[in-house]
């Protein structure tokens, strides 16, 4: 007896990590920063190391090797693909999703039919979910409410533990329909059964307020399906209420579409908050371009794809600002569906390896909800199916719209909704299985083993970096953030830690005028150089590398650091603005040169950076207020150079330009001191009309600049040049001289 207990506590052991996992995953990892996940990356390899051994025991039964065996092709072929992407931080963050939502699947196929281990699971379910829908009502009263961390994403709409609304709903959606399969299928006490109804109840509510039209879809979605599998299981076990639901059924229908229509209706009401409507979201040219980059991504390799993470860099080839309009500066790092996303990073035999597990395990569920007669009345695995199928359904509708799946919370959600779809039925229990055993020991053994070191590094980068990156009275100087992300860096290296660093680098560096601020510089290019060897395709850590190398001095380096970005970046001009800091870069070394006295070096330089600044506004399409400025600058300052090199109409042309296409106030003032020399030269030459005509237009140009005067001029010496002008304005004038035409 005392040797049979430790393995009838397992399931219960596995079932309390499961929920630990889960809940950790909600709280502090619903984020794509896989360090952030490291505690419950720990949790969950504990419910899987405590779940394999359940495999051996006799009554311990898996029947369908064949959906198994797909699973695991699925698997090894995603954690192949990963693997040999060229980023290997993105491989990383993908193998370890894959290895939390088999592991999630494992744990629940193992702790299926034990009825402690399954209470264990559906309370702690049920808990995290009212736990979710009091955060969510503290928001409602208080948007700006965050329950953990110091900040949400968008701080507009409710999302409870999460950062972002999306994230939260579909979380809801998931949670709220597996406990209310258990309210109205689980053979539990009657307490137990009003709790989680309730809480199911409140979950679906928590949905509507965080008017996500995603998860409002979703929510209709999984409730279709499960009033779907209450008919099943109702028409097979003769339930009292079934006939009443069928009667329901066209009042059902008109409260789903109620729920709809109202929840998108309201989202809609925020539009003037910046929040978007519907019909933008129906009708917008920019989302079909999306759409259209995806399909140019997957055909790059359409059997393979790119490895994973590959369309957060090969989207930038297909950028265009003629299209997107102002949306062309939000960088779309991920696909917001996850069919595609995974059609393009792992091909169309990854997508193809994906509809058949999902096929299948839709199958099994509904298959097994017609066939599996619960004859002693005790079983809850039709609660369990239908929760799961319905979950399922959801979170497949929500990644539609986004990359739900990309979070640990929706990874660990997966793998139990197809665990719970697919549960064994009890009437096979006296077969065993050895292939499907065997097959789920490896994969609840290989995810256990990949999780275990990267759950151990992330628990500790996230205490280290909590104080100063996530507490709510955070340590904000610039020392302890750097100390912080040293630690971080030597447990994980991470681009993302090294491209900070860099900037509080940069930052000392600014504010210290001594010697020790060239260091600080160097430290910092040598950091934005590491991350740009662990994320060789991200353009920002080559620009601000490139930035900084200019801000010193190193010009042929910045150069180089410039052009490769402008290859990295694509048609992504608005968002990394590579060409437009290389530009920068080149009126930099062209006032240089200038103030060197080396006008006729400075001039092919500035053209250069003319031609430069131009194409940039050209793709950038809607511009930031820093273009307008040094746009202007770049061309003021090549129309300096000419002049002083004697080319004044090349000059004057380049003042014009800055003047009335750039609307330059300060480029009329420069324009009339040209015009002026002009007119000088014209007098001397005796053409007094051609002199009396530049000295009138530059006078005209004066007012136009309408106070705004050139940096290094002062109010002084543009009323000195102003009484210059009238006076041989006049003086011309009383020679009985009239202006050329």
């Amino acid at each position: 007896m005392n040797a049979a207990m430790p393995a009838s506590a397992m399931p219960v052991l596995s079932a309390v990590f499961l929920v630990l996992a889960l809940g950790l995953a909600v709280i502090f990892g619903p984020q794509t920063r896989p360090w952030s996940w490291g505690p419950a990356l720990l949790a969950l390899a504990a419910a899987c190391l405590a779940a394999v051994p359940l495999l051996r025991r006799k009554d311990r039964v898996q029947t369908d090797a064949v959906l198994i065996f797909a699973g695991i092709v699925t698997t090894v072929w995603f954690a192949t693909r990963a693997w040999l992407s060229p980023v290997r931080e993105d491989a990383t963050g993908e193998l370890l999703l894959l290895a939390s939502a088999v592991g999630a699947f494992v744990v629940v196929r193992c702790i299926a039919g034990d009825a402690r281990a399954g209470r264990v699971f559906l309370w702690g379910v049920a808990l995290l979910l009212l736990a979710s829908g009091i955060v969510c009502a503290i928001q409602i009263a208080d948007p700006s409410y965050s329950p953990v961390f110091r900040t949400r994403a968008d701080d507009r709409l409710i999302s409870g533990f999460f950062a972002h609304y999306i994230d939260g709903s579909n979380f809801l959606v998931a949670a709220s329909v597996i406990t209310g399969a258990a309210a109205l299928l689980g053979h539990h006490a009657l307490p137990s059964r009003i709790f989680f109804g309730v809480v199911a109840l409140g979950g679906f509510a928590a949905t509507w307020f965080t008017l996500s039209r995603g998860g409002i879809l979703a929510g209709i979605v999984a409730t279709t399906v499960f009033i779907i599998g209450l008919m099943i299981v109702g028409r097979k076990e003769g339930r009292r209420w079934f006939a009443p639901l069928i009667i329901a059924l066209p009042l059902l229908g008109m409260a789903a579409g109620a729920y709809l229509l109202h929840g998108w209706s309201m989202r809609s009401d925020g539009a003037a908050q910046g929040i978007g409507t519907v019909a933008a979201t129906l009708d917008n040219a920019a989302r079909l371009h999306y759409l259209g980059i995806v399909l140019s991504c997957i055909l790059l390799h359409p059997l393979a794809g790119g490895g994973a993470g590959s369309f957060a860099w090969e989207c930038f080839r297909f950028m265009d600002p003629d299209i997107l309009g102002n949306m062309v500066g939000t960088r779309p790092e991920m696909v917001h569906n996850e069919f595609l996303q995974a059609a393009t990073d792992y091909g169309l035999i990854g997508a193809g390896l994906i509809l058949i597990v999902i096929a299948g395990s839709f199958i099994a569920g509904f298959t097994r909800m017609f066939t599996d007669w619960n004859e002693g009345g005790v079983d809850s695995a039709d609660a369990w199916r239908v929760g799961g199928a319905a979950a399922l359904a959801g979170m497949l509708t929500q990644s539609s719209f986004s990359f739900v799946f990309h979070l640990l919370p929706g990874a660990l959600m997966l793998g139990i909704a197809l665990g719970l779809a697919t549960r064994v039925p009890a009437a096979v229990r006296g077969r065993r299985s050895p292939l499907s055993n065997s097959l789920l020991a490896l994969a609840g053994c290989a995810a256990a083993i990949l999780i275990v070191p990267f759950g151990w590094n992330g628990s500790r980068v996230l205490s280290r970096l909590w104080p100063t990156h996530f507490s709510k009275t955070p340590e904000t100087s610039d020392s302890a953030r750097i100390a912080a992300l040293d630690d971080a860096i030597r447990i994980w290296p991470h681009s993302s830690f090294h491209a900070e660093r860099a900037a509080l680098r940069q930052g000392l560096a600014n504010a210290d005028r001594r010697i020790t601020a060239d260091a600080a510089y160097s430290l910092a290019i040598d950091d934005l150089a590491r991350a740009s060897e662990l994320d060789p395709f991200e353009p920002s850590h080559v620009v601000q590398r490139g930035y900084l190398l200019s801000h010193i001095g190193r010009d042929a380096e910045a150069e180089a650091a410039f052009q490769q970005a402008i290859q990295l970046q694509g048609g992504m001009e608005a968002g990394f603005r590579a060409r437009f800091q290389l530009a920068r870069h080149q009126l930099a070394m062209g006032r240089r040169a200038l103030a060197r006295g080396n006008p006729r070096q400075s001039v092919p330089i500035l053209e250069e950076a003319v031609r430069l600044m131009e194409q940039a506004c050209g793709i950038s399409g809607l511009l930031r207020p820093d273009m307008y400025v040094l746009r202007a600058e770049t061309h003021e300052t090549l129309g300096a150079a000419r002049e002083r090199i004697g080319d004044r109409e090349g000059a004057l042309e380049c003042y014009n330009h800055a003047a009335n296409a750039l609307r330059s106030k300060p480029a009329h003032y420069l324009a009339a001191s040209t015009l002026s020399r002009i007119a000088r030269d014209e007098w001397s030459a005796m053409r007094l009309p051609e002199a009396l005509a530049r000295f009138i237009e530059a006078r005209a140009r004066v007012d136009r600049a309408e106070g705004m005067l050139p940096a290094g001029t002062t109010p002084a010496q543009r009323d000195a040049f102003t009484a210059g002008l009238d006076w041989s304005i006049q003086l011309l004038r009383g020679a009985c001289v009239q202006p050329a035409k």
